[in-house]
């Protein structure tokens, strides 16, 4: 079980760093699961998966992180609009 959830998240880095980067909250979303993740693989290959503690702290360390990434992203929101007019130069400058 831990293998496949394993192999499912690493599929969810995957598209997260090919097309979800910088789609703001379901970006967000996919790292804050995957931060997550890790403590019920924990819990699985010590053999107590749902326990409720782990569920729990599973939960919280889902909803902090997610929180943590939105006010990255709030904070990231002046340089990001500066990187996007310098790459759209630079796009520009290629093509002509």
């Amino acid at each position: 079980m831990a293998v496949l959830l394993y192999i499912i998240f690493w599929m969810i880095g995957f598209l997260y760093n090919w097309k979800f980067k910088e789609k703001g909250l379901l970006g967000n979303l996919f790292v804050s699961s995957s931060v997550a993740i890790t403590i019920i693989l924990g819990s699985i290959v010590v053999g107590n998966p749902w326990n409720i503690a782990t569920l729990i702290f599973s939960m919280m360390l889902f909803v902090f992180n997610l929180g943590e990434e939105i006010a990255a992203d709030v904070m990231d929101i002046e340089g990001d609009k500066t990187y996007k007019k310098s790459n759209y130069k630079r796009r520009s400058s290629l093509y002509s």
